[in-house]
């Protein structure tokens, strides 16, 4: 699968399975939007991808549980 220049989506990409999968994604070139509903993880973590290459955004406080949350990110 082509990784390199493509943007993925990580939803709970603060922590545990979705924050090792964003470094994965991060590391083999994707671009990234990260969302998560710990708002102060989720900017840390970007952050710290950013220091490295500017590739990542977050959508603080997003539930995937809740269509009005992710529809609030504003992807197309």
């Amino acid at each position: 699968m082509l990784i390199q220049n493509r943007t993925f989506v990580v939803s709970g990409g603060a922590s545990g399975l979705g924050l090792e999968t964003a470094r994965a994604l991060h590391a083999k070139g994707a671009y990234l939007a990260i969302l998560d509903l710990n708002e102060e993880a989720g900017t840390k973590f970007v952050s710290k991808l950013c220091e490295i290459a500017v590739q990542a955004a977050t959508k603080p406080k997003v539930s995937t549980s809740d269509s009005s949350s992710i529809i609030s990110v504003g992807f197309p």
